[in-house]
């Protein structure tokens, strides 16, 4: 019997879950880390042609596998596909600059966008956190990168609560 590897996006979201749960567990918190179902290929498809772009390959993957993520690593909300139609939606009838940068996540705060004029020739888009209200911003070369952040944030949170 043949075991398939797992890609790097499935290894950081199960690392993600299993980090986050037991650091709840640690601090005598319920754990409330919910990543959402697997969308379809269908789904996927259906939200490219409504959206009117390709999502980039991480984040296709990681839709594939979790459609939304509820408190990932901590407060992050990771939105389903129907979920950001929606708001991509009710921003283009506010006029906003929609076409440039897509909402794909939020925490407080926070707002993860996906930069859609940003393709890089693998098809990644960059992501753009605007970090707080006085608009400070970082940028990620991809989605995997988010999550590699997502991971090093939780263990030190995790290392800091054993002290």
């Amino acid at each position: 019997m043949q075991v398939q590897k797992q890609s790097k996006i499935q290894q950081l979201c199960q690392q993600l879950e299993t980090v986050y749960n037991k650091f709840c567990i640690d601090k005598g918190m319920t754990s409330k880390s919910k990543p959402g179902p697997a969308a379809s290929e269908s789904e996927i498809e259906t939200f490219e042609k409504e959206a009117g772009f390709k999502l980039p390959p991480s984040f296709r993957e990681f839709i594939s596998l979790h459609n939304g993520w509820q408190k990932c690593a901590g407060e992050l909300l990771i939105l389903p596909l129907k979920k950001q139609l929606e708001m991509a939606k009710q921003a283009a009838k506010q006029g906003s600059e929609s076409q440039q940068f897509h909402l794909i996540g939020m925490q407080s705060e926070m707002m993860v966008l996906l930069m859609r004029g940003s393709a890089s020739s693998d098809g990644e888009m960059k992501i753009q956190l605007i970090l707080n209200a006085d608009g400070e911003t970082e940028e990620l070369p991809h989605f995997t990168a988010l999550l590699d952040r997502l991971m090093l944030s939780l263990n030190m949170l995790a290392d800091q609560a054993k002290k």
